[in-house]
């Protein structure tokens, strides 16, 4: 997620919904609280984890649409879809996992 950011405030094109972005880097932070934060307390953790979740969907959800899926392996070598496929990926699997965890937890 840092590298996403990072081309965005660096060399990045012109930006709107200059909102959405700042969430987007408020999910990245929760997201490195949540990781210590599991460490001591996995309830703590989690809740942070749902937060970034929900924190982060608005910036990188529009990207799931806009993702050249047909062409993945050669749209990876340009511009950002390398980081942002992974930033996907990344997010998917955090918000699946905590979901599962969030469902066992409520049992």
């Amino acid at each position: 997620m840092a590298l996403v950011f990072d081309s965005i405030y660096g060399a990045g094109p012109v930006t709107r919904h200059l909102g959405v972005i700042h969430a987007g880097v408020a999910g990245a932070i929760v997201f490195a609280v949540a990781s210590l934060l599991s460490l001591f307390s996995l309830r703590f953790g989690l809740a942070c984890a749902i937060v970034a979740c929900v924190l982060s969907w608005p910036f990188f959800g529009p990207l799931l649409y806009f993702f050249p899926w047909k062409e993945l392996p050669s749209a990876l070598g340009y511009a950002n879809w390398g980081p942002e496929f992974i930033a996907l990926l990344t997010l998917m699997g955090a918000h699946i996992y905590s979901a599962f965890k969030l469902r066992a937890l409520l049992r």
